[in-house]
């Protein structure tokens, strides 16, 4: 058990080290983020549209 004590002690160490961003930082990334999982989702569901239409005019004659 003394490995594992002093695996976690050593983590709670390394983490006291880290240099955490701020909120600011945190709000920016996480919006740059959301907007392009909304873009890239728009596209794709473009394509998905356009890709079933023309499946469905050309292929299936439907």
């Amino acid at each position: 058990m003394t490995v594992v004590n002093q695996y976690l002690k050593e983590v709670y160490q390394e983490l006291l080290r880290v240099s955490w961003p701020d909120s600011k930082t945190i709000v920016r990334h996480s919006a740059v983020v959301v907007s392009a999982i909304i873009v890239l989702t728009a596209v794709l569901s473009g394509i998905d549209a356009l890709l079933t239409f023309l499946i469905n005019q050309f292929i299936l004659k439907g």
